[in-house]
């Protein structure tokens, strides 16, 4: 947080005043300007410093003034200019500022820009607006230009005949937005709505709706959110637009000219690193915004959730959510407002409180206290200093509020919504009046209470809008005249706001409960520098229960150096009693580096660094102490343990060559962690590599990210990194670290460097595949193939892996996937990446972004399919990928193999690597690696995807141009050279692969076979057949024939091990010359191998059910990659037979046998689902256990 200053909206608390309900002064029964300035008083007496006043102008009043027909005049009920004039005088009179509404994103319909707009399309004003022409469906019907849902529900469209075009309304019908596009439109809006009042003397604007300025002008579909529904929610596609900054900045130009004026936005669905472009002292487009967190806990109105919907949050939901607000502002120069109360929002006391008569004035305290000690400007709301509430649910009594008592058009759209869904079922008209009353607007726009007279008070006339039923005992009046009323509180809490301004305004936050489901305390510690004030710390603390509850001193504050300041009981004591708040100064002791942990009074809520999952012996206080009872017999100093723990999991093995270098990373990552203020501590988990693993690597893949998931949670770390390498080890991890959720990184082992054999360059199992078909053809001696060695350095499944990594944006684009494992690149990766590990628990302060669920969207994993297609990467990454994102709990099953096939046709190849292409990974690296693909990709990514470094990929790109040159043109092809137009990898569908197959296309030898094929299959039932009959003379073969072999499957082998890329029968390698022949079957294929081989049936063989276990050789099976389909050419009543007979044969009762083995092979065979879902164990519900071959 930047230090104090004087700015007058930092220290000023405001006052919300909407009009219409607030103080009539002439008996019409609507609220007026006059109104107003008869209260300033009584406001100046609260200790206001500046008014809100909401839109006073001139308006046919569809949305309350926020639908404006003309900026220069004022809505008659309300009163005149010079009434405004007056107004705005008194207030400075008395020394207090005033802040109009600025309302520019729309205009009403009966503006005179609109009405000249919407005559025709060739008048001056005739692109003021937005205009689209209409889409004709199929039946020959005029439609909207797309599918946009307004925020108040249904078309964000509206046809006008006149011009037979559409204009839009993000808002109501009557509501069009301008077109910012227009030069003429923002002069316009610069002089009438800004320039106009700012000459009139008011001090700033609440900026309405102020990041919905700049729009798509592509104006696409919005994705579908809710299936079944003609309309979807675009938000994507108009907040925080691309010119939204520039316009801003031209704005500020504008306004510069009249001295600090205060400007306070209001931004919907932005995100933190969003916010601070607009609030940074550095743009001065705003001074602060309105964070919505807080009051969208439970469900946001305008995301499709309806009022009837919304849900009671919990306590540590709204002190998480005051956490990431209040640490928005920590060590920027930005800042934020304070409120839980507007026009738009129901009343607090009931939504984050309790409005129980016997509770309720306690409550209003309480929220005072917590409200007045947060740091950002204060914004009050009128009637919020009185306590007043939603009104009442109905009792079946008369004089029952009902639906002719609303008029709030958006909450009357709500309500008939749910009603007409519902056939106007009595049950459902019931509910959705309770979500009314609970949720609606009408709520805050009761008329002010007063006094108990008529009315409240309010007006001498009938009220525009029914009074709440308790103003007799509820008003101000009232409680003015009471010494311990809630007005009053008010008016001590705002005073010492003031007073104590380095602690409750500028003081920084720190929660220290923030799993207590019933109280919640925090501190303020003192930014300020004078010896009055350094170190001093405000405790708050606010009981949100309806019992009593154990009262706990934060860790380095004792009771006795603390000092009450304020209280809403007038007896504080031992315990905080229901609904009690309390707050008091104290300037602790420094403590001793770890003393607090032996604090017996104090509970251990902290859980970072050795305080987190700690083994239960019944006593918390004594778990931490035997735990670093122990850690410290390693050598530890209390010192080192308080620092943030990054947990290092170290994959060395003997047994595995792809991580021989981990000892190395290891000692450079702890170079990292250590330099930036961590304190890495390193501990193992299984290692599997792919040639020293039976049955196979990815039979034991799910194990290994079972580890790997558990491991984290088990162990102490505030963050972790995952070394990892070889083929399943990086999918393991990331499932795993899926699955555990604490700040992740992975750290990549990286490939080899190319090598040399008999002159000719090599340096992967592609060429080891390539030596070893010589050898069986009788190319090569047995001599020379026993002199090779080696390991992956071309695009085989750990390289792609880690081009993947970095698409997700979870390691460094530059050089963190390419640079080889046995270079200094490598080791300078891995130290960045331990300094990494300690930046991203840094950034979770401000924002909660850092967890992979949290980090990872699905924006992140259309990018990380889209780099695959590029990459011409392995075909086992689909199978990994699938699972990785179906750990994630808001992505499981929203991604499938169509989206991998969708995004290929749209993606060519570019990176000129083995087996698709001609070189090695270090070529790849030294043209530039993945930072050169991702911005050759950029127009097909998704800019807003997060990184780990909190960026978004757009702005990383930004920061981090390529220049291309002459040899990365040559390894990383430009999109318009290509080295394959599409769709390198291919899902196939048929009746031979109901739920898919995958065929690398780009990586066939003979493209001949991509064409529409028809072939006799010649099945092998296993991989002990096919090495029995693969080189029989007397196999029944040709150069057509389909090769099929089963049982490579999850379940059938197990472990779908890398048998796909089936040899070429030796007859027509050796006599025919044959390099490339169709392959099909339900397993694998190394990342590294080539050839036409289709993969991943699904499902596979050893179910009961799939038709490729009822393949026969003869049988005829056609292959059309161009149009995806892969078909056994057999009758249907043919295949069902096949099937039947099969269920009852022996093998059956065989498969079915599997499944009751004990240890980890029956965990496995009765748990790993099929390729398309993964591969991945289905134990995300509790079942019975079934067999999966059944």
């Amino acid at each position: 947080m930047a230090a104090p200053t004087t700015q007058w909206w930092k220290t000023g608390t405001a006052y919300q005043v909407w009009p219409m309900s607030y103080k009539d002064s002439n008996g019409d029964g609507i609220g007026d300007i006059p109104g107003v300035t008869s209260t300033l008083p009584y406001l100046k007496d609260l200790g206001i410093d500046f008014i809100w006043l909401s839109p006073m102008y001139d308006s046919p009043q569809k949305d309350f003034g926020y639908d404006i027909a003309n900026y220069e005049a004022v809505y008659a009920p309300f009163g005149t200019l010079k009434d405004m004039d007056d107004l705005i005088a008194e207030s400075h009179r008395l020394g207090m500022k005033i802040i109009l509404d600025l309302v520019i994103n729309h205009t009403s319909d009966q503006h005179a820009w609109f009405k000249e707009s919407a005559s025709s399309r060739t008048n001056d004003k005739a692109d003021w607006y937005i205009w689209k022409d209409p889409k004709i469906d199929a039946d020959g019907k005029r439609q909207p230009p797309n599918n946009w849902q307004s925020i108040f529900r249904g078309s964000a469209w509206e046809y006008v005949p006149a011009r037979d075009q559409y204009y839009l309304h993000l808002f109501a019908v009557e509501q069009p937005d301008l077109n910012w596009e227009n030069d003429d439109v923002r002069k316009a809006i610069q002089k009438t709505a800004i320039e106009f009042w700012l000459d009139r003397g008011v001090d700033g604007f609440r900026v309405d709706t102020a990041n919905l300025y700049s729009k798509d002008t592509a104006y696409p579909d919005a994705e579908i959110t809710f299936v079944g529904e003609k309309y979807q929610p675009a938000f994507k596609h108009f907040i925080n637009g691309p010119r939204m900054h520039e316009w801003l900045q031209e704005q500020r130009t504008v306004i510069e000219k009249y001295g600090d004026i205060f400007l306070v936005g209001e931004l919907p669905h932005t995100p933190a690193d969003e916010v601070l472009k607009y609030v940074s002292a550095a743009s001065g487009e705003y001074s602060c915004i309105f964070d919505f967190d807080v009051v969208n806990l439970g469900g946001q109105i305008g995301d499709g959730v309806k009022k009837h919907q919304m849900v009671q949050h919990t306590l540590p939901e709204f002190k998480e959510t005051w956490r990431k607000t209040q640490h928005l502002i920590r060590g920027t120069d930005a800042w934020i407002t304070v409120f839980l109360e507007n026009h738009d929002q129901p009343r607090s006391l009931a939504r984050f409180a309790t409005d129980a008569p016997e509770y309720r004035e306690k409550a209003s305290k309480l929220l005072s206290i917590l409200l007045s000690t947060l740091s950002g400007t204060l914004f009050v709301y009128q009637g919020q200093e009185i306590g007043m509430t939603n009104f009442p649910p109905p009792s079946g009594k008369p004089g029952d509020w009902t639906i002719d008592d609303i008029k709030d058009i958006d909450s009357l759209n709500s309500y008939h919504d749910v009603a007409q869904q519902h056939d106007y079922e009595p049950l459902w008209v019931k509910k959705a009046f309770k979500g009314l009353q609970k949720a609606a607007r009408d709520n805050s726009r009761l008329p002010v209470q007063w006094d108990d007279s008529a009315n409240a008070g309010f007006t001498t006339g009938k009220p525009w809008m029914r009074v709440n039923d308790d103003y007799k005992s509820v008003n101000v009046k009232a409680q003015l005249a009471d010494p311990k009323s809630p007005l009053n509180f008010w008016k001590q809490t705002l005073k010492l706001r003031k007073e104590y301004s380095d602690l409750t305004i500028f003081g920084d936050f720190e929660i220290w409960d923030k799993n207590d489901p019933d109280v919640f305390t925090f501190t303020k510690r003192s930014l300020a520098e004078s010896d009055a004030q350094k170190g001093r710390k405000l405790v708050v603390f606010c009981s949100f229960s309806n019992e009593e509850q154990p009262l706990y001193w934060p860790q380095g504050v004792k009771e006795s150096e603390a000092k009450l300041l304020i209280s809403n009981v007038d007896e504080p004591g031992k315990y905080l009693s229901p609904w009690e708040g309390a707050e008091t100064t104290a300037t602790p002791t420094p403590p001793r580096i770890g003393q607090d942990d032996y604090n017996l009074s104090t509970p251990i809520t902290s859980h970072t660094g050795l305080r987190a999952g700690l083994t239960s012996y019944g006593d918390p206080h004594f778990s931490l102490f035997l735990r670093k009872v122990f850690i410290k017999a390693l050598g530890y100093s209390d010192a080192a343990l308080s620092l943030p723990i990054i947990g290092i999991i170290n994959t060395y093995s003997s047994f595995n060559p792809c991580h021989s270098n981990v000892p190395q990373l290891i000692e450079a990552l702890k170079r990292g962690v250590c330099t930036a203020g961590g304190l890495p501590v390193d501990f193992p988990t299984i290692s599997i590599h792919e040639s020293f693993s039976s049955p196979t690597s990815m039979y034991l893949r799910n194990l290994m990210s079972i580890d790997t998931e558990e491991m984290i949670k088990a162990q102490p770390v505030d963050a972790v990194i995952a070394i990892g390498g070889c083929d399943k080890t990086v999918p393991a991890q990331l499932m795993g670290a899926i699955s555990a959720n604490k700040p992740f990184l992975p750290l990549i082992t990286g490939p080899m460097m190319p090598g040399s054999v008999g002159g000719v360059r090599v340096g992967a199992c592609t060429d080891c595949r390539s030596s070893w078909a010589k050898y069986r053809a009788g190319q090569i001696d047995v001599e020379e193939i026993m002199d090779i060695s080696g390991t992956c350095g071309v695009m085989g499944t750990a390289s792609t892996m880690a081009c993947v990594t970095a698409a997700l944006g979870l390691i460094d684009p530059k050089a963190g996937a390419t640079a080889a494992a046995v270079s200094s690149a490598r080791l300078r990766v891995a130290e960045h990446t331990g300094r990494s590990a300690v930046a991203l628990l840094q950034m979770m302060d401000k924002d909660k972004v850092g967890r992979p669920q949290e980090l990872l969207t699905r924006e992140s994993f259309l990018n990380a399919i889209t780099v695959l297609q590029a990459i011409g990467g392995s075909t086992n990454a689909i199978v990994h990928l699938l699972a990785i994102i179906n750990r994630h709990p808001d992505l499981a099953g929203s991604i499938d193999l169509a989206t991998f096939d969708e995004i290929g046709r749209k993606t060519p190849l570019l990176v000129d690597l083995k087996p698709s292409g001609a070189n090695y990974m270090t070529d790849f690296h030294n043209a530039g690696g993945m930072l050169a693909l991702l911005h050759e990709l950029r127009s097909l990514l998704h800019l807003n995807a997060r990184l780990y470094t909190g960026q978004t990929l757009g702005e990383y790109l930004d920061a981090t141009p390529f220049k291309r040159f002459d040899y990365s043109r040559q390894i990383i092809r430009p999109l318009s050279d290509p080295l394959w137009p599409a769709s390198s990898l291919v899902v196939l569908f048929g009746n031979l692969c109901p739920q898919g197959a995958v065929i690398k296309q780009s990586a066939s030898k003979d493209r001949r076979l991509l064409r529409r094929h028809r072939g006799r299959a010649c099945v092998f039932e296993n991989t002990r057949d096919l090495a029995e009959r693969i080189d029989s003379d007397a196999l029944p073969v040709t150069r057509d024939s389909v090769l099929v072999l089963k049982s490579i499957g999850p379940v059938g082998n197990p472990g779908m091990p890398e048998a796909g890329l089936i040899p070429i029968p030796r007859k027509l390698a050796v006599h025919e010359g044959v390099t490339d022949m169709l392959r099909i079957s339900d397993g694998r294929m190394s990342g590294t191998a080539g050839g036409t081989v289709i993969l991943h049936v699904s499902p596979e063989s050893a179910r009961l059910d799939s038709v490729l276990g009822i393949v026969q050789t003869g049988d005829e099976i056609v292959c059309d990659v161009e149009a995806r389909r892969l078909t056994l050419d057999v009758p249907d009543d043919e295949i069902k037979r096949r099937i039947e007979l099969r269920a009852r044969s022996p093998e059956a009762a065989a498969l079915k046998l599997r499944s009751r083995q004990r240890g980890y092979r029956g965990l496995y065979e009765r748990n790993v689902n099929q390729a398309h879902l993964g591969c991945d164990f289905d134990v995300s519900e509790e079942k019975e256990a079934v067999n999966p071959c059944a």
